[in-house]
């Protein structure tokens, strides 16, 4: 039986960059759940069950940091890898603890292969945080 791809939540709220992201990761192989906003994504970790969320820092209506302190703080999901998407220039606070709660992170613009290999190693972590010990 065929193994099904990684299942990936892409939370951006920058059209451009969310549609090209999910273009990349589905061109090479990985499902791809898109959200416009932080509470966009929270109701889709709700309903699926995913292998790894790549999430924005700056988005409207639940942002990163409150998005990743929510899978953090919830015991069904606090072991789910987590790539953060930030801005060179972003040294706030707000982005010093969503980079300490995050798997890794990325700075905006990103490299394309960079991504794709995070997203290869953090997935491969997403599912191993559901096969039994």
């Amino acid at each position: 039986m065929p193994e099904v791809a990684p299942l990936i939540l892409l939370a951006e709220d920058d059209r451009n960059i969310r549609e090209t992201t999910s273009d990349l990761l589905t061109l090479f192989g990985f499902r791809v759940h898109t959200a416009a906003t932080g509470r966009e994504a929270g109701a889709v970790l709700e309903r699926e069950s995913v292998d790894l969320l790549i999430t924005d820092l700056l988005m409207p209506d639940g942002d990163g940091r409150w998005l990743i302190e929510r899978v953090r703080n919830d015991p069904r999901q606090n072991r789910l890898p987590v790539i953060l998407l930030t801005a060179h220039a972003d040294t706030t606070r707000n982005a010093a603890v969503a980079r300490a709660l995050a798997t890794a992170y990325l700075a905006k613009p990103f490299d394309p292969d960079r991504l794709l290999e995070l997203t290869m190693r953090c997935s491969l972590l997403g599912r191993d945080r559901l096969s039994p010990s």
